[in-house]
């Protein structure tokens, strides 16, 4: 996430909705990551949560 920022190919909504980042978004380093590089912390409605 660093080396891509938040221009590059893979957009700040892709983490957000792409399923491959499924498990990954529920990790300390998604959430410290994603924060420093899209200067905001990342949130989800829970309405969104899809069950496993």
């Amino acid at each position: 996430m660093r080396n891509i920022g938040s221009n590059g190919s893979v957009k700040k909504r892709d983490y957000e909705d792409w399923p491959i980042f499924r498990e990954f978004r529920s990790t300390p380093e998604f959430l410290e990551v994603y924060q420093e590089v899209f200067s905001e912390p990342f949130a989800i409605e829970i309405s969104e949560i899809q069950p496993i």
